[in-house]
């Protein structure tokens, strides 16, 4: 019995010993382990918070950023808009000063002919009249010469004569 009772009290001793070693071990685990885990999985718990958060920030930023392009889309399709009706009016403003500038230089074509005309009839007076005049005076001269001429100018001077009853 003896031998059974070291062995029951070498296996209470044991058991003993397992006890207070796992009771060690649990106020280990309790004190330290625990608290160390706990503050893992609050670390854990704050980051995936705060991915979660980013993630938030990410999506809203997302959607402001495509809001934004959508915005300039809108902004650079009217000012192409308004850069194509710019060049139209300007193309409508060129086509009308070079019509103005044909019309204008045709213009002055016509005053140049009409100038070339009156300089071409004056030049052509300057020769022509004083030979008319010569030819005139010559007629004038041979038509009324002598008293027949003396006649004539009697006759003229009576009856551009003021009558005094008639007036």
């Amino acid at each position: 019995m003896l031998i059974e009772g070291i062995n029951f009290l070498e296996i209470l001793f044991e058991l003993t010993i397992f006890f207070l070693l796992s009771v060690f071990v649990y106020k280990i685990v309790k004190n330290y382990v625990l608290p160390l885990l706990y503050g893992e999985i609050e670390t854990i718990k704050e980051k995936e918070e705060d991915i979660k958060d980013k993630d938030k920030l990410l999506v809203s930023s997302k959607r402001r950023l495509e809001k934004e392009i959508e915005f300039q889309n809108e902004k650079f399709f009217l000012l192409e808009k308004k850069v194509q009706l710019w060049n139209q009016d300007l193309v409508n403003k060129n086509k009308k000063d070079e019509e103005l500038s044909k019309f204008i230089v045709k213009q002055v074509k016509e005053k140049r002919k009409k100038q070339e005309v009156n300089l071409s009839l004056f030049k052509m007076q300057k020769i022509v009249i004083p030979e008319a005049i010569k030819l005139a005076y010559k007629e004038i001269e041979k038509s009324y010469s002598g008293k027949k001429g003396e006649s004539l100018f009697k006759e003229l001077i009576l009856k551009t004569e003021p009558r005094s009853g008639n007036i």
